[in-house]
């Protein structure tokens, strides 16, 4: 019998146009972890047509249950090429000066060194931004590949060529703490988003008979990321040569378009939470 979500229990993604920052909710939930919500509604997004990077999926140092997916802001329909950028942008923006505001939250400004580890990473010309991509385990659900008529797609079978769209969750920021001196004071704080792709779209012909259990779906209410008639169209172990672009967050006077190259290894993974902390906070 085939297994279907009911429609009670269907999450609709919104499209990034939607998204009005000022209803998000940011809730410090431990020590670890900031909670984020979109008004009473989980903070789940769709992207447009995103084409890949970097590709058959690889593993991740310490997270033996996530692969990494790499996007690049590239996109099918030259109308919505600076969408994702622009919205995590804006995010990380947003994010930033809800935190130097909200007394709940301006330990993290009482540290010497305060960067924030943002999505966007580089190599070489390409900006990109890396995904992690769940593998099922008693921790979390496996990540839903699919092809556009929502039959079941193989990850494996995924190429550079393709493109994809994807439904992010975002369900918090990460923190961590350490001493840049090697003794026992903390002086420098990391932080960043914590997101999960709750399924991957595929855009092609390669199809297999099997449809997908539905829980998280995308929104196509309009043609917002739709293709023109005339266009063919988790300080990371995440392991790659590519740099990220860190943001310093200045505490004295807000100026959220800084940004300094991360000129050290990249092997960090764009959240800092042990397998442990995933169960626990139910990421």
């Amino acid at each position: 019998m085939e297994n279907k979500s009911s429609r009670s229990d269907l999450i609709i993604a919104k499209k990034i146009s939607s998204i009005n920052f000022e209803n998000l909710r940011y809730v410090r939930q431990s020590k670890r972890l900031i909670r984020i919500t979109n008004g009473s509604d989980l903070f789940v997004i769709q992207t447009p047509w995103q084409k890949c990077k970097d590709v058959p999926l690889s593993g991740v140092s310490n997270f033996e249950n996530i692969l990494q997916l790499n996007i690049l802001f590239d996109t099918l329909n030259h109308r919505d090429s600076n969408k994702l950028y622009n919205f995590i942008e804006n995010l990380e923006a947003h994010t930033e000066s809800v935190i130097e505001n909200t007394q709940e939250l301006s330990d993290i400004l009482n540290y010497e060194i305060c960067t924030f580890k943002t999505l966007i990473r580089k190599t070489g010309d390409n900006l990109f931004t890396r995904l992690p991509i769940e593998v099922k385990s008693d921790v979390n659900e496996e990540t839903v590949f699919c092809n556009e008529d929502m039959t079941v797609y193989d990850r494996q079978k995924l190429s550079s060529d393709d493109y994809v769209r994807i439904v992010l969750e975002f369900t918090g920021i990460w923190i961590n703490t350490f001493s840049s001196k090697g003794d026992n004071k903390d002086d420098t704080i990391e932080i960043g988003l914590v997101v999960s792709a709750k399924k991957v779209q595929v855009k092609g012909e390669r199809k297999f008979v099997n449809p997908v259990t539905v829980t998280y779906n995308f929104n196509d209410s309009d043609d917002e990321d739709e293709i023109g008639d005339n266009i063919n169209q988790i300080l990371s172990n995440m392991e790659t040569e590519s740099v990220q672009l860190d943001k310093p967050i200045n505490k004295k006077k807000k100026q959220n378009n800084i940004k300094v190259l991360n000129a050290g290894n990249d092997e960090d993974l764009d959240f800092e939470l042990s397998d442990n902390d995933l169960a626990s906070d139910g990421i």
